[in-house]
């Protein structure tokens, strides 16, 4: 897919989830955050909030 293909069909996706309650985009590594606000051109769109759930990840529930 083209890069603006993909830039725009990423923003179409951010802008059409509501905003209530407030989203959060999980991301479990830093460079997962930075890859999407390269795509975007700049932070994600207003209304959204950003999390590296990284610590949050139980890797022995994960292994069954």
């Amino acid at each position: 897919m083209p890069f603006t293909q993909l830039r725009d069909e990423l923003l179409v996706w951010l802008l059409a989830v509501p905003l209530k309650p407030k989203p959060v985009l999980c991301y479990d590594s830093d460079c997962d955050y930075e890859l999407v606000t390269h795509l975007l051109g700049g932070p994600l769109p207003r209304g959204w909030k950003h999390e590296n759930v990284f610590l949050k990840i139980d890797a022995e529930r994960l292994a069954h």
